[in-house]
């Protein structure tokens, strides 16, 4: 991915040509100013976890396999965006019509217009849920509209 979370400890796909399988400890990855070790899949394909440490910013990976020098010798290095965490705190009306279209305000900290964000209706477990697209409206809050809903009759 190019945006991870923070503290999520993603796992970073680095794509190349002729990575040397070498000694696989001095395989490592430098995110920033973090080294982290870094596993090789094929000649084409190295892996690395983002660390937890990193703050919201944008970061270039670099690759070693000697375990010092980080080969920078190319124009197009790989980078990554770590964005801030969001937290969900709320939403407005919690409950509305099963017509649907009922706009819904979510609450939180750390929403971004970078993001694909969207919402989702009913049991997260049930193939009756329904996921509609959310708009951006703030770093605190976002809105979407709800879907139709079914509704069962309690009282048969």
């Amino acid at each position: 991915p190019s945006v991870v979370p923070e503290m999520s400890e993603t796992v970073l796909t680095v794509t190349g040509a002729n990575f040397d399988r070498g000694e696989p400890s001095l395989l490592k990855c430098r995110i920033g100013e973090e080294i982290v070790q870094a596993t090789w899949i094929t000649d084409s394909i190295v892996t690395c976890v983002v660390p937890p440490s990193l703050q919201s910013n944008h970061y270039t990976i670099y690759l070693t396999t000697n375990g010092r020098d980080f080969f920078t010798g190319i124009s197009s290095l790989p980078s990554i965006f770590v964005r801030s965490r969001f937290e969900l705190q709320g939403i407005v009306p919690v409950h509305g019509p099963s017509t649907g279209g009922t706009l819904i305000t979510v609450e939180g900290v750390g929403f971004s217009p970078d993001l694909s964000m969207v919402c989702i209706f009913g049991d997260a477990n049930s193939m009756e849920r329904k996921i509609t697209s959310a708009t951006y409206v703030s770093a605190e809050y976002m809105t979407c509209s709800s879907p139709t809903q079914r509704v069962f009759d309690r009282n048969p």
